[in-house]
């Protein structure tokens, strides 16, 4: 019917019956991308976990792909050595994490606390966010000073940054 709405997997379907006729559907994998905040113990014995299964999705947009590649990149830099020296241990493939960590850490961190507070807000406090937000010259600002003309607009806000503002996250 014409009022019914059509699902993205009906959308899919007929796309790929259309464009690749006599195909035949493998196997059907979906679902969300974390975006909870990155796990734990990205290494263990013989084995390293890199981007959407180590959740290091961007928290804001859930973008991945870059991230996970350049996860991938750091990954083979402490694999490969550990390889050649034939020990895959947690210890000797540490060093993609630490990497990681070291590299995206600190700006992950934050990114997942924006969103929280983002969550956690009223429509109309959104709205008002994403109007000063708009106004601003963001390309050139840093996430702290964005933070500061956002919150000298809306001083409201105040409460629900104090946990950026407490570990310095975003004033770095």
């Amino acid at each position: 019917s014409r009022n019914r709405e059509v699902s993205a997997r009906e959308w899919l379907d007929r796309f790929v019956a259309q464009h690749f006729r006599g195909a035949s559907i493998l196997s059907v994998v979906s679902g969300g991308i974390p975006v909870t905040g990155v796990i734990k113990q990205m290494v263990t014995n013989g084995l390293v976990i890199v981007g959407d299964a180590a959740h290091q999705a961007d928290p804001l947009t859930a973008g991945g792909i870059s991230l996970g590649m350049i996860g991938a990149e750091l990954a083979i830099e402490a694999a490969v050595p550990a390889l050649a020296r034939g020990d895959v241990s947690a210890r000797a493939l540490r060093p993609y994490e630490e990497a990681w960590r070291a590299r995206f850490g600190q700006m992950h961190a934050a990114l997942l606390a924006v969103r929280k507070i983002i969550t956690r807000m009223s429509q109309r406090d959104f709205d008002a966010l994403v109007r000063t937000a708009a106004g601003l010259p963001l390309a050139s600002m840093s996430l702290g000073e964005i933070l500061l003309a956002v919150l000298s607009r809306h001083p409201s806000l105040l409460l629900e940054a104090r946990t950026l503002i407490t570990t310095g996250l975003v004033l770095k």
